[in-house]
């Protein structure tokens, strides 16, 4: 029972999620005011790392209960297969990671600060996750990249940019809403999507890496220490 439950479950999952991914990729990708804004582009770098994740990923355990995983009987597709996935899953959490401190670089006020903001910038961003990845040494390099790294930039640059955002309310209290024009509103409206996107995202990538931080450092730090069986 445990088994079909567990196959079909997967099955669902690869399915919803697919569509799911397919559909952020080509509004990230396509849609032009997204793209005018540099964190457009780290939400792009993370739905690709997640997708990298999930294509080999829940096929696996769809397999696996037909007795049909490869990656149980040989070494070789183990291996790929978790430092695949593994890779995948630290470059699309250190994609989210970079999206706070985007975040809090476009709630500043300094003007120095703000042309950290860019296209450019992001676009190195993204490259310098692509070449630290292939430092990939084991299980500290995973925890440092996928759970205590990430997990603590987005917290310390999400309370950042939440008190960035108060100072600004506080600055333009007295504007009233008819000075504003369209423009500004609609760029207003999508820097506060995009941060409202941002924080839920940091939110739960934080609660589910909780877990798997402690019990990867616990492990760690108790490596060669006697436990009682």
């Amino acid at each position: 029972m445990a088994i079909r439950v567990n196959r079909y479950r997967s099955l669902i999952v690869f399915i919803f999620v697919s569509v799911g991914a397919v559909l952020n990729v080509i509004i990230f990708s396509t849609d032009r005011n997204l793209k005018q804004n540099p964190c457009s582009r780290f939400f792009l770098a993370s739905v690709v790392g997640s997708c990298i994740a999930l294509f080999p990923g829940l096929p696996t355990r769809f397999s696996s209960s037909f007795g049909l995983d490869l990656t149980v009987k040989y070494d070789i597709p183990c291996k790929f297969y978790m430092i695949t996935l593994l890779g995948s899953l630290s470059f699309s959490v250190l994609s989210i990671a970079l999206v706070s401190i985007e975040r809090w670089l476009a709630s500043c006020i300094k003007s120095r600060t703000l042309l950290l903001c860019s296209n450019q910038t992001s676009t190195r961003g993204a490259y310098s996750e692509i070449n630290s990845l292939c430092l990939y040494l084991g299980d500290l390099i995973h925890l440092t990249l996928y759970n205590i790294a990430p997990t603590r930039s987005m917290l310390i640059f999400g309370l950042l940019s939440l008190r960035n955002i108060q100072q600004h309310r506080r600055r333009i209290a007295n504007v009233t809403i008819g000075q504003i024009d369209r423009n500004a509103r609609r760029s207003q409206r999508q820097q506060s999507t995009l941060t409202i996107l941002t924080l839920i995202q940091v939110c739960s990538i934080t609660m589910c890496n909780s877990p798997a931080d402690t019990h990867k450092s616990y492990s760690s730090l108790t490596e060669y220490m006697y436990k009682s069986p």
